[in-house]
């Protein structure tokens, strides 16, 4: 069995594609889709071709599953 490295810091804010969908234990084809409908929202830095997500955005995204896992929204848990 082998196992994915992923080559972005741990701590780095931003993470490529393949490190965002093992972030979120999503194939990569799966982290497309949610880009496709507008779940998530890639960085594209200028003079770059390499698509990064932000930390933050992924965490937003987990937490947002977590509410409507709970059929609260996050609003009504404050």
């Amino acid at each position: 069995m082998t196992f994915a490295l992923v080559k972005e810091q741990p701590d780095s804010r931003l993470l490529g594609r393949d490190a965002a969908a093992e972030y979120l234990d999503l194939t990569t084809r799966s982290l497309d889709r949610l880009v496709g409908k507008g779940v998530l929202r890639p960085i594209k830095i200028p003079g770059m071709r390499r698509v990064l997500f932000d930390r933050a955005d992924l965490d937003a995204l987990i937490d947002a599953g977590k509410a409507g896992a709970l059929g609260e929204t996050a609003d009504a848990q404050a």
